[in-house]
């Protein structure tokens, strides 16, 4: 039943769904700590601190889904004032980068 919860989708923006908890603790982190620029694990880490304890089980549980919802989100993510790319490193790694700054 909880499963059923987490990934319907809610016009109540209220609701904790794991689309509306990622969307609003990415929009809080931007806002807390500005321009920010690294990978998507770094970025799964430091919303998870910013998400608090009751929110943090709706987050996804790996980067590669972190990466799906903010996709599926990014017009919700963009229209709080947050640009958010996504690029590779020129180095030969090719590490993958997530770029969130404050229009």
């Amino acid at each position: 039943m909880k499963k059923e919860r987490l990934y319907s989708m809610s016009n109540n923006t209220n609701e904790p769904t794991v689309d509306n908890v990622v969307v609003e603790t990415v929009a809080a982190f931007v806002q807390a700590n500005g321009d920010w620029v690294g990978t998507m694990t770094q970025l799964s880490k430091k919303i998870a601190r910013v998400a608090g304890r009751t929110n943090r089980s709706y987050l996804p549980g790996s980067p590669s889904a972190l990466r799906k919802v903010i996709d599926r989100n990014i017009r919700r993510i963009r229209s709080r004032g947050i640009s958010a790319r996504f690029n590779r490193t020129s180095d030969r790694a090719r590490t993958r980068i997530v770029v969130l700054k404050r229009k």
